[in-house]
């Protein structure tokens, strides 16, 4: 039993829930000489993008898009520029960068950074990483 799941995806309160699988194992593709590993999954109109990044990296050119973004860093200490404002984001912290707002980030220390981006809606630029393309959610009981 994993997360209060039976084999069968059932929770203890009987409910039926979409288990899409596991993050690591999910298809990712490598970026900047290898330095950035990024995969991702959706809901029906949200998209979550899981990113390792590793010291050292090419900064990402600062960019605008016309999507609501909330960024978390679940390992390490990242810098983000938002606008004309910095904000140092270590485990635990969340940042919301608002549409068409330019940005960019980068990883401060030694520590391979875990970041994570939820973009709303679906990002169709991201599709190819997406785990469970559309159709493939199992019903709801």
């Amino acid at each position: 039993m994993s997360c209060g799941l039976d084999k069968t995806g059932v929770s203890r309160m009987g409910r039926r829930v979409n288990l899409l699988g596991t993050v690591a194992e999910f298809p990712a593709e490598l970026l900047m000489d290898g330095k950035v590993r990024r995969t991702a999954v959706r809901s029906e109109g949200a998209l979550v993008v899981f990113n390792w990044i590793e010291p050292g990296h090419a900064e990402a050119p600062q960019h605008s898009h016309p999507w609501d973004q909330l960024s978390f860093v679940f390992q390490g200490t990242m810098q983000f520029d938002i606008g004309d404002r910095q904000h140092v984001l270590r485990a635990g912290d969340v940042v919301r960068i608002a549409p068409n707002v330019p940005h960019t980030a980068r990883v401060l220390g030694d520590e391979v950074a875990l970041n994570v981006d939820v973009f709303c809606p679906i990002r169709d630029d991201y599709r190819h990483l997406i785990a469970n393309p559309a159709g493939e959610f199992p019903p709801n009981a």
